[in-house]
């Protein structure tokens, strides 16, 4: 039998810690919310945006009014509707919001077309304002698809038409909207995805060849860059996401998930289904969590989303909420995660309900909560108790 005055004091207090249930008992803290819906619609929503502290997320909802309506959700007010552009059938979404809740960002339709859609801006104090479009008026390049914006709800970014084709946009409060061009080839479309924090820098992808598309970043410097491909033989890739300080990007080639920085290069990530295709669609502050979805290589049926930490590799969703956390998803099936907090705690998607086929909106906490007060005085307690066992052992036994 093993005297535990035998073993020193810092694996006793690592036994401590495990008997105190304070290295596993975490689980408790984190949690799977359903955010539900807009009264009087359809048991429709999903979420596609989250606030940089987690505490504001964004979507769209089925509503009383005939289409989706973009909403806004805190846990201190619920889901309000956000209403939708003056003017076209009733449709929004909203894709972004603000680091203080107060602005979002998303599409509505302010034409007649049902396929048209113009990007607006929502303010607190002003509501729902059409940012416009690059396009000619009249025509099938009027309109703009905005899905980024930047910490202060200052600067925007998306797609739009143009008088060249689909290209990506840089929209700021001052300037309005700017076009930001294409990379070189024999076909024009560029679109962005993503946006740092300060509205510094864009990712997306521009056309390099008929069917290929090659990730890019922008800077006022330098304009529209081309990140190259992960292998020698190019395929169409994409930038999804990105860190808020612009340093860290993740995307997609031909279903293959990567991390890129500018030190690094490429870095591809696994995948978890035999001739499936991944995508990456935000990442935190850090680097070390990302989240994306999946798709089947052959019937491109839905998988469940998945995360990736620098830890612990490639995981879906469910498996890590299970593994690490101790959360059970019975009664529902994960469909998407859009957007993750920069501190990689709260990650919002969508998910159905298998009891009646509802897909709505969630919220993920991954909070590891800290000990409590008492907890740790008396695991300090415990330590210094340890501490002198260990010692006034040794002391007795070489005398």
């Amino acid at each position: 039998m093993i005297n535990p005055l035998s073993l020193n004091p810092a694996r006793r207090l690592y036994s401590l810690l495990i008997c105190a249930g304070l290295l596993h008992a975490p689980s408790l803290a984190a949690s799977f919310t359903p955010l539900g819906y807009l009264p009087g619609g359809g048991r429709v929503s999903y979420a596609q945006g989250i606030s940089a502290d987690g505490k504001f997320v964004v979507g769209a909802s089925g509503s009383t009014a005939p289409g989706f309506e973009a909403f806004r959700w805190s846990a201190a007010t619920g889901m309000q509707g956000l209403g939708d552009l003056p003017t076209g059938n009733f449709y929004s979404e909203a894709r972004a919001i603000s680091n203080d809740g107060n602005t979002v960002v998303g599409l509505g339709t302010a034409t007649d077309s049902s396929t048209l859609t113009d990007g607006f801006r929502w303010t607190a104090a002003g509501g729902m304002q059409p940012i416009g479009y690059l396009g000619i008026p009249n025509s099938s390049f009027q309109y703009s698809s905005p899905v980024a914006m930047s910490a202060d709800g200052n600067t925007v970014t998306g797609g739009s038409g143009s008088a060249q084709g689909s290209e990506a946009f840089r929209w700021n409060v001052h300037d309005g909207m700017t076009g930001l061009g294409d990379l070189p080839g024999s076909y024009f479309e560029s679109y962005a995805s993503s946006i740092s924090a300060d509205g510094s820098v864009i990712v997306g992808y521009g056309t390099v060849g008929l069917g290929l598309t090659e990730p890019f970043r922008w800077r006022a410097a330098t304009g529209i860059v081309g990140l190259g491909f992960t292998t020698d033989t190019p395929h169409p890739g994409d930038a999804l996401g990105m860190s808020p300080d612009g340093n860290i990007i993740v995307g997609t080639e031909w279903g293959i998930p990567w991390r890129w920085t500018a030190a690094t290069g490429y870095t591809t990530l696994p995948t978890l289904e035999p001739n499936g295709a991944s995508y990456p669609m935000d990442v935190s502050a850090d680097g070390s969590v990302i989240i994306g979805n999946s798709e089947f290589g052959s019937s491109a049926g839905r998988v469940p989303p998945f995360i990736w930490t620098a830890s612990g590799g490639t995981q879906y969703l469910s498996d890590y909420l299970a593994t690490h956390f101790g959360i059970s998803l019975n009664g529902w099936t994960l469909q998407d995660a859009n957007a993750i907090s920069d501190d990689g705690r709260f990650v919002v998607g969508d998910a159905v309900n298998n009891a009646n086929g509802d897909l709505v909106a969630y919220l993920i906490d991954l909070k590891v909560p800290e000990p409590s007060a008492a907890a740790l005085f008396a695991l300090m307690s415990s330590a210094i108790v340890l501490c002198r066992s260990h010692a006034l052992h040794r002391r007795f036994r070489v005398g």
